[in-house]
Order: C-alpha cells, then structure tokens, then sequence
C-alpha cells in the first residue's frame, strides 16, 4: 500500500491535493495570557494592571478590591448565574488562599435577578471560609434579591446591609 499523506489519513479520504497548495509546516500558536502569581490563564473579571492585557477586552463582570482581610467584590451585570458565580467564587478563594483575605463584602446594587445555582455557590464558598474563620456578606440588594435571600432564610447565613461601608463596618467590631 502507497504512503498516504498524513492529512488523508486524518480525514479518511484518498484525494490529491492541488499542486498550487503550500504544505502544511506549522500550526498557529494562541497564547493564554497568565496570572502571574498562580499562572493560571485569565479569567473574564479579573482586575489587571496592564491597560492592553486581552481580559480588558472581554465584558467585566464584576471587580475586586482588596484592603487588608477585607475583599469588596462589586457586580457589574444584572444578572448573578452560574457562571458568574464560578468565576467570582475562584478568585475570591484565590484571594483567601494567596492574599490572606478574611472577610467578604459582595455588592450586588446591579444585580436584578439570581439564579438558584448562584445561591447554592455562594453556601459552597462560605463552607470554604469556615476553615479561615471568615465571613460573607451582601450589601445593596435590590427587593427582590433580598426578598429571595429571606424567603430561604439565608438572610440569618448571609447579613445584607443598605450599603458596602455599612458592610465592612460590621468587620472592624
């Protein structure tokens, strides 16, 4: 049996290609722009400080900040589903593993609906702050967010404050 080019082998087809068609030498190669402290790739709402770094380009979800063991993590979009609650809860864990973060202030004034896979993240990560005896808490809820935290009684697991200083007010007592 003939050599068949390895590009036929991987389709399964036994044409020739026109003679006009440069071979195929290399493969175009993407790079992942990378966390510098977990080399990890970036995520969508990751703060950087590059102005030209590509998770600029991409829609921010939310912000971080951080001020001691206090993180205040401020929504950006109207809507809080799994996704998003993936990728907040990763760098908030980040923040506790690798910045010695303790107490969480999330600001959610944007957001007008939650999904239950959102609510059930948030319980996850609080089982993660056990550990560092720390704490989680809401500020600026919209009524109908904060009407679904007290109709599951998760307003006694997580406090909900009229605004972010207010929050980490009940950190400094």
């Amino acid at each position: 049996m003939p050599a068949v080019p390895w590009r036929q082998r991987v389709i399964g087809l036994s044409f020739r290609p026109p003679e006009d068609e440069p071979p195929l030498t290399s493969v175009p190669v993407v790079t992942i722009p990378q966390n510098s402290h977990t080399k990890k790739p970036l995520r969508r709402g990751i703060k950087t400080s590059a102005p030209d770094d590509i998770s600029y380009m991409l829609a921010q979800n939310y912000t971080i900040e951080q001020d001691g063991k206090v993180v205040v993590a401020t929504m950006n979009s109207s809507q809080f589903g799994l996704t998003e609650t993936q990728d907040i809860c990763e760098d908030l864990r980040d923040h506790m593993r690798n910045d010695g973060a303790q107490f969480f202030v999330l600001d959610l004034a944007s957001i007008e609906f939650i999904d239950s896979a959102c609510v059930g993240g948030l319980v996850e990560f609080l089982q993660d702050l056990e550990h560092v005896r720390g704490r989680i808490v809401l500020a600026n809820c919209q009524p109908n967010v904060e009407f679904l935290f007290k109709v599951t009684r998760l307003d006694n697991v997580f406090r909900i404050f009229d605004d972010v200083q207010d929050a980490i007010e009940e950190f400094d007592s």
